[in-house]
Order: C-alpha cells, then sequence, then structure tokens
C-alpha cells in the first residue's frame, strides 16, 4: 500500500514537471491552477500510473512520452512540432539527470533495488526529478531550447504524419493490452478509458486543425486584400499629386493665352490618338457637342489607335434628350461611361477578333439606351458571375472599374444598366433618363 502511494505521489510529481519542462522550453505563460489545466495533469498522473511496471519496458516508457506529449499539446495549444521537439528536449534532460543518480546510485543499490527497494526508488526518482528542476532552471540552456524551437519551420503536412503514427502507437498499444485482460478490473477500465481519451483528443485535434485551416485561409485572403488596397492607395496619391501638377501647368498656359501648349498637355493627358479623322467614327458628330461626346470619342479613337475593330452607331432620336441633359447628370454619365467603355476596348485586345461595338438610341421620350459591345478572350469569361458585383472580362486582377460604376448607379436613380453575352460578345446595356 505505502509503495503505491509513493508511486502516486511520484507520478503526479512527474506530471507537473512536465507541465512546468514545456512551459519552460516553449517560453509560454501558462497557468497551471486553471481548471482545465488541473483536470488534464489529474488525467495524465492516472494515465502514467497506469503504465508503470517493476520491470524495465520500453513500449511503457513510449507511452508515457505519446500521452504526455499529447496532453501537454492540449495544454499548450502550440504548434504540433514544438510541443514534440520540447518535450522531446525535455525527456533528453529527465534522461540526463536519470543516467547522472543512477551512476552515483549503482555504487549504494543494484539496479533491481533501485525499481523495487521503497527507500531506493524514492531516492531515485527524487534525486531525478531535482537535477531536472535544476537543469530547467538554468536560463541559458532553456534560452537556448526555445530559440532553437523558434527557429524550426512549421509543416502542417508533417504535423499531421506525426500525430497520425503517434496516435496509430497509442492505439495499437492500448487495443493490444485491452485483449491481454480476461476479465473487467482496474487495468481494463483504465485502457478503456485511455483508448477513449485517445480518440476524444485525435477529434479535438482534427476539429482544431479544420479550424487553423480556416483561419490561415482567412488570414491570406485578407492580407491579399490589405495589400491590394495599399498599392491602390499609394496609386492613387501618386497619380492625384502628379494630375494637380499637370492641371495647374495647363492653367498657366491657358491664363497666358498659350492655349496651343495646354491642348499638348491635356492631349498628353489622356493618351489622344493623334491620326487622321476616322470614318467610322463620323456618327459621332451626330451627338450634341460636349463632354460626353468627346470622351467617347477619344476612349474609342484610342481603340482604332490599337489596332481594334470599332463600329458605331448613334442615332438622330438621340440627340433631342441627350441635349436636355443637365451638367450633373452629365459628369456621372461620363463617369460610368468612362468606365464601361475603356474596360470594352481592354477586354476586347485580349480577344481575337478584338471588336467594340457603341449603339446610342432613344425609344422614348427623356430616355436614352446606350449598349456597349465587345469580343472577349473565352477563358476570363464566367456566365454565372455575369451582373455580379466587379465582374468583368478583363480576367482576374480587375473588375475594381466596375464596381465604382455600380455603387454609382445605385447612388442615382436617373441610371440603370444591364449586361449579358450574346454570341460571342459581353454587352453592357446602360439606360439614362435625361
Amino acid at each position: 500500500m505505502l509503495e503505491k502511494l509513493i508511486n502516486i505521489i511520484f507520478t503526479l510529481i512527474f506530471s507537473i514537471l512536465d507541465f512546468y519542462a514545456i512551459n519552460k522550453i516553449l517560453n509560454a505563460d501558462e497557468k497551471i491552477a486553471k481548471k482545465k489545466n488541473i483536470i488534464l495533469i489529474l488525467l495524465l498522473t492516472v494515465v502514467m500510473y497506469s503504465f508503470y511496471r517493476e520491470k524495465f519496458s520500453l513500449l511503457s516508457v513510449l507511452n508515457k512520452i505519446t500521452i504526455g506529449f499529447i496532453v501537454n499539446y492540449i495544454i499548450f495549444k502550440k504548434s504540433f512540432i514544438k510541443v514534440f521537439l520540447g518535450y522531446a528536449f525535455y525527456f533528453l534532460i529527465l534522461l540526463f539527470s536519470d543516467i547522472i543518480v543512477s551512476s552515483i546510485l549503482i555504487n549504494i543499490f543494484d539496479l533491481n533495488s533501485i525499481r523495487t527497494n521503497i527507500m531506493a526508488m524514492t531516492l531515485s526518482n527524487g534525486l531525478v526529478y531535482l537535477l531536472t528542476f535544476i537543469v530547467l532552471k538554468i536560463k541559458f540552456i532553456t534560452r537556448w531550447l526555445t530559440k532553437t524551437i523558434d527557429r524550426v519551420p512549421i509543416d502542417k503536412e508533417m504535423e499531421y504524419v506525426m500525430y497520425f503514427i503517434l496516435v496509430c502507437l497509442m492505439g495499437v498499444n492500448v487495443l493490444y493490452n485491452i485483449s491481454l485482460i480476461h476479465k473487467i478490473n482496474a487495468d481494463y477500465i483504465v485502457n478503456t478509458t485511455i483508448l477513449f481519451v485517445v480518440i476524444l483528443i485525435t477529434i479535438f485535434y482534427i476539429k482544431n486543425s479544420i479550424n487553423y485551416s480556416n483561419i490561415a485561409y482567412k488570414y491570406d485572403t485578407l492580407f491579399d486584400i490589405m495589400n491590394t488596397k495599399e498599392e491602390i492607395s499609394e496609386l492613387k496619391d501618386l497619380n492625384n499629386h502628379e494630375r494637380n501638377n499637370i492641371l495647374i501647368l495647363i492653367k498657366g498656359y491657358i491664363e497666358n493665352k498659350n492655349y496651343d501648349k495646354a491642348l499638348d498637355q491635356i492631349n498628353e493627358l489622356i493618351n489622344t490618338y493623334k491620326g487622321d479623322k476616322i470614318d467610322n467614327l463620323k456618327d459621332l458628330s451626330i451627338l450634341p457637342k460636349g463632354g460626353f461626346q468627346k470622351l467617347v470619342y477619344y476612349i474609342l479613337l484610342d481603340a482604332v489607335s490599337k489596332k481594334i475593330d470599332v463600329e458605331v452607331d448613334v442615332s438622330k432620336t438621340s440627340v433631342k434628350p441627350l441635349s436636355k441633359i443637365s451638367y450633373k447628370k452629365e459628369v456621372i454619365l461620363c463617369r460610368i461611361i468612362g468606365i464601361y467603355l475603356t474596360n470594352a476596348v481592354e477586354a476586347s485586345i485580349e480577344s481575337r477578333n478584338k471588336i467594340v461595338s457603341l449603339e446610342v438610341y432613344s425609344l422614348r421620350n427623356d430616355y436614352v439606351d446606350i449598349v456597349i459591345s465587345n469580343t472577349f478572350k473565352k477563358k476570363n469569361m464566367n456566365e454565372n458571375l455575369i451582373g455580379k458585383k466587379g465582374y468583368t472580362t478583363k480576367g482576374k486582377g480587375h473588375g475594381k472599374g466596375t464596381y465604382l460604376a455600380e455603387k454609382t448607379i445605385k447612388k442615382n436613380d436617373f441610371i440603370s444598366h444591364s449586361n449579358k453575352i450574346i454570341d460571342k460578345f459581353y454587352i453592357e446595356h446602360i439606360i439614362v433618363k435625361c
């Protein structure tokens, strides 16, 4: 009875030393007084005690290492590999202490007495645990161990393999122990409990891994979004700075009545094509003179310079409603048409036929229909996303302009739009109430 009590006490000390060692080596800040930690340490004590054998057994030692590692993994919630390495270093220190103490006590007791004699066993275990505790108190050793573990890269696939191997070893051994027991007794209950705990821990690990993967995915996605946002913000600031400088320069030319230089700067700013007049753009002259006409003209002129086949059809029915449009509405219309028409040009460049078409007509009073059609590269198209927020046929990494256009449309009830694909053409249909 006394021997069993001493074994239980030393097993409890060993479980507490387990916690202390991993806490030190991993440089964690886990408190032992937590309810969860107390329960797990007591559970570890029961399991460790059930594996105790008077005769040395390598299998029993491996079981202790495995269950101790798994319990500490749950306690510290660190990387699987880092906890594994921490536990490995701890056992090396424990083994070193055991060798030192055994080499001293072997001169007083024989090897069998150290495991069976109460006094020898108490002295041996007490000195081993004390020496291990002293080694762990040496700061430069624990710091070196912590830094070494921190430098190890985390490989999730390797973690899964290691966990699978450990669980298999543990499960096979427990099942083997149960198969040797032919009646329900304390050993049978303990081994069955261990098997149940291993299954629960495995479920916990799988759930934790899934949560980790989801968090990692969300983090990577958020990181990419923030990087993109930062790049866009930096580019926007730079463009605003350059644009303001050019506008100041143009203003200076106009104030000095140097209109040719001002026009050159404007042409350079909007990258205007300086070729001859294009016959298939002559329909644009029907449109009322102003910002909308010039915007469409210069974008399509730029498309022609890029060897795109541009088709324009402007109905005279659109002239009257467009001539009545207010300045504020025209600015908003130009912003939206500029985005959709530029997108059409850029998407058609990547296509085989390279066609952009513009139709402007009116079917009812005070309303104008503007239809922009373009060819596109087939692999950039996803029919399920047509009409969705920010979708564009320009492919991955684009769609920000269309998103801004849609936001603008939602804020202004005088304009609406729809999009679809017909016969290899992507079509934007904008309806404006003038």
